[in-house]
């Protein structure tokens, strides 16, 4: 039902696939894990419907998921808690203004353009995007955790879809967000 070519990729992967890579990246002394790039809400689980209490679990917004995102949640807990134990940092990807496109539907006084993989970017200039931006990664670390090692990489770049006049760069904004 995922109708992008990517996903065949480690979004599908069970703990024990995960472990394997993990493991592999610890033997060659690698010691960051980037989690999670380019599908915006959809890998964070169900951390999309703790930030945005409004928005109902059902079959609607379900169907956009590749995989069920309470058993998604569990599967990255485990993650994250192997990867920590290991000695791997967790690198938390997080992009300025990114949410997947059904959480529009909640806030139609949004404005939004499309973004790849099912994902839509709220107007930064808008004052509602700081604040569900706060929201939404605010939900992601509340559930996955932060300790010594995590790191964050806020995604500012220009996706390879046409963005909208308004944005030239998301550098200010998302700086701004930081601050």
């Amino acid at each position: 039902t995922w109708p992008h070519p990517h996903a065949n990729c480690c979004r599908l992967w069970s703990f024990d696939e995960w472990k394997q890579y993990l493991d592999w990246c610890r033997r060659r002394r690698l010691n960051v894990v980037l989690l999670f790039h380019d599908d915006g809400g959809y890998s964070w689980g169900d951390a999309v419907f703790d930030a945005f209490p409004q928005i109902p679990k059902n079959d609607d917004t379900l169907a956009r998921f590749v995989t069920d995102p309470t058993w998604r949640t569990e599967l990255n807990k485990q993650i994250i808690d192997y990867a920590r134990e290991s000695g791997l940092k967790i690198a938390y990807n997080l992009f300025y203004s990114q949410v997947p496109e059904f959480v529009a539907d909640y806030y139609p006084d949004l404005e939004v353009h499309p973004l790849r993989m099912r994902n839509v970017g709220i107007k930064f200039t808008q004052p509602e995007c700081k604040e569900l931006m706060r929201q939404f990664w605010g939900a992601i670390l509340d559930t996955y955790g932060i300790d010594d090692s995590h790191i964050y990489i806020a995604c500012s770049y220009k996706h390879e879809l046409p963005l909208p006049d308004y944005v030239d760069s998301r550098n200010a904004p998302t700086l701004e967000m930081i601050d």
